[in-house]
């Protein structure tokens, strides 16, 4: 089986606990020392005693050795009392558990037996207590609480030896605060030869010269301020960016907060491959779909085509697409189409991001095959590959360059770009068909006779809109992205007439939350086994469009009225397509005269009219003022042979959706100016 990904390694990662600070600070009440029993006091001393005895035989010497042992001891043979009520240095000395302050106190006794100098530190703002110990001439903080999360098993040097800066992180120093801990010579991630970092250019040198050498493990620990800095995350983004100049297969890591360890595994460093073709190869002819409309190679028989193949979320494709975003505008001047087709990507808020972050590309949804079909006809013969994946296409449709994986430098690629220059106009991409005639057939859901919950209450809604029905039995991506789509832009669906109706199983009130004009219906409600295979509407739906059975979910755009206009088995519908559809289907309030040549200023001024659709093809100009202050307009269809729409020309209108044609002066209006609109 073929496999893609941004990144196509074996990622084992491992993450330790974190501690349970929150439930340890939040409640770790301030206590007065409380007196002790003449007997406890013996039993104290004896314990203490016992554990000096223990650090001295064991070989431990120097203050640094002493303090790491007791902290270690204190750590391994103590847990956290979550019922917070001890807080007196016996609880983790004689019984293995206490607070905070248990465990500061006893660290306090310990220390000040070896007569290691120490404080005992508090901090109000998160309730919390733990020592700041002299070692060796220099102060540091020791936090043996954090060191020790959960209830056991997961103990760790995190917090031993940090100057006043790291452990500000998330310790809130209060003034006045003496003495103060200004170094990390005591810290013991850099003591056990961890590399320290303060910054991301730091830690991107420290790797390069670690990978170069071939070096495994890599220790590295964050020294810097920043407290929601991730070590784990930092090496992810250095990883994805950086792993084919060193050859790192794949590598497992552990590790907490500011501080992991990675284990890598090497292979030969990739090459990348200049992938000059000396004879051209012929790309098999492709169809892109996008919120604007088709674009299809065979129409750039006068052009040539910068195909980017990427997927969201990728930083690859991201770096990519930010190093090409000044220069899309001068390729396009130069007659190169630059189309990023986004893997994973089905419906328009999954292209919303890219759009938003690197303007100016043509963004198109997935195409399962284009990958592999293109990689194929230019001689590429592994079945992996790493994106993004770059063709350069001649008007000839045929690649004369390609590239696979991470770029750093896109001036060979500019330059073969430039090298198909026509200098031609771009062609416009075409408009969306038609689902009805697209789509695998028709049904009536009003010919279902004995329907339940479903089945009515879609009888109910196709009377007064059309109904957009995703049915699962689990929610899935695909679907998601629908709501996602329909919910950002639900004003338009409502001026369209259009109602989305969400059939899974069990939707919590989380989900109803986040989608609130969404309609939903519980699946399970009839059927005790949450099996959508048993639910009789499922089927009844099923069958109005001459289907009996075989996969678990379904899509439908249901006319009102009742009418399947088309539905999808198995996968999901295009909500653009369903769009598209729908705007063919409004009945409009006023329909302009065939002669209007222009839409003078104030033409329609207040009127009331819900609809209005400039028919005209002679209409070349909507005047500013021409529909100011129609309050109840939802929708305006604008011609292609419209050039020119002044900036006022819907002033004081509410929230409207132009219907238009791809590219035209109408859709270059409602991009700029905000709002909704759908290309016929």
């Amino acid at each position: 089986m073929k496999k893609t990904g941004c990144l196509l390694i074996i990622l084992l990662v491992v993450l330790l606990l974190t501690p349970a600070e929150a439930a340890k600070s939040d409640s770790c009440v301030h206590t007065e020392a409380t007196p002790r029993t003449a007997e406890t006091e013996m039993q104290l001393q004896q314990k203490i005693d016992e554990i000096i005895q223990a650090c001295t035989a064991s070989g431990a010497s120097g203050d640094y050795a002493i303090a790491l042992w007791l902290h270690d001891w204190l750590i391994n043979n103590a847990t956290y009392d979550y019922s917070f009520s001890i807080h007196e240095a016996e609880g983790v000395l004689l019984y293995g558990t206490g607070v905070c302050e248990s465990y500061t106190r006893a660290y306090s006794m310990l220390l000040n037996r070896m007569n290691i100098e120490n404080q005992q530190i508090r901090s109000s703002q998160i309730d919390h207590t733990w020592n700041i110990v002299k070692i060796d001439g220099y102060w540091c903080h020791i936090d043996c609480t954090w060191d020790d999360p959960g209830t056991g098993g997961h103990e760790t040097h995190t917090y031993f030896g940090m100057n006043d800066a790291l452990i500000s992180r998330n310790h809130p120093l209060e003034a006045p605060y003496t003495p103060i801990c200004s170094s990390l010579n005591n810290y013991y991630p850099i003591r056990n030869g961890q590399l320290c970092y303060e910054n991301l250019d730091q830690l991107a040198e420290i790797l390069s010269q670690q990978a170069t050498a071939h070096t495994s493990p890599i220790s590295i620990v964050y020294v810097g301020t920043d407290s929601q800095h991730s070590s784990f995350n930092a090496f992810n983004t250095w990883f994805s960016e950086n792993n084919w100049k060193y050859g790192l297969a794949e590598y497992s890591i552990s590790g907490i907060d500011y501080s992991c360890v990675i284990n890598m595994t090497y292979t030969d460093p990739w090459e990348k491959p200049v992938n000059h073709l000396e004879e051209p190869a012929p790309i098999p002819s492709f169809e892109l779909d996008s919120p604007e409309g088709r674009f299809i190679l065979s129409n750039y028989a006068n052009n040539g085509v910068l195909l980017i193949l990427g997927r969201y979320g990728c930083s690859n494709t991201a770096h990519l697409l930010s190093m090409l975003a000044g220069k899309v505008n001068d390729l396009n001047s130069l007659g190169i189409e630059v189309l990023v087709c986004v893997d994973g990507a089905s419906v328009p808020s999954d292209l919303a991001g890219l759009q938003e972050q690197y303007p100016g590309y043509h963004y198109t949804y997935a195409n399962d095959r284009l990958l592999w079909d293109c990689l194929s006809a230019v001689g590429y013969a592994s079945n992996s590959v790493t994106y993004p994946c770059v063709f350069v296409i001649n008007k000839d449709q045929k690649a004369t360059f390609y590239t696979t994986g991470y770029l750093n430098d896109t001036t060979e690629l500019i330059s073969e770009a430039s090298a198909i220059a026509t200098n031609n106009p771009l062609p416009p991409p075409e408009k969306h068909s038609d689902i009805s005639s697209t789509l695998n057939g028709q049904g009536n859901i009003n010919n279902i006779t004995n329907g339940e919950a479903i089945v009515s209450a879609l009888k109910t809604l196709s009377q007064q809109k059309h109904v957009f029905l995703v049915m699962d039995q689990y929610l899935n991506r695909d679907k998601i992205s629908q709501m996602d789509y329909f919910e950002s832009h639900y004003q338009m669906y409502e001026n369209l007439g259009v109602c989305l109706v969400a059939c899974f199983v069990q939707p919590g009130a989380d989900l109803k939350a986040a989608y609130p004009h969404c309609t939903f219906v519980d699946l399970s409600s009839d059927d005790p086994n949450y099996s959508i295979f048993d639910s009789e509407d499922f089927w009844r739906l099923m069958n109005t469009v001459g289907l009996s059975g075989g996969r678990s979910n379904l899509s439908m755009f249901i006319e009102k009225g009742g009418n399947v206009a088309a539905y999808v088995n198995g996968g999901a519908l295009s909500i653009t397509d369903c769009t598209v559809y729908a705007a063919r289907l409004v009945s409009y309030s006023a329909i302009a005269p065939a002669s209007l040549t222009t839409v003078e200023s104030q033409a329609f001024q207040g009127v009331p009219f819900a609809s209005v659709n400039l028919a005209s093809d002679k209409l070349d100009r909507i005047c500013s003022g021409a529909f100011s202050n129609c309050k109840n307009l939802k929708i305006v269809r604008i011609p292609e042979s419209v050039s020119v729409i002044e900036e006022d020309a819907f002033l004081d209108c509410g929230k409207i959706t132009i219907i238009c044609t791809v590219g035209s002066a109408a859709f270059h209006y409602a991009v700029d100016h905000g709002l909704d609109w759908v290309c016929e």
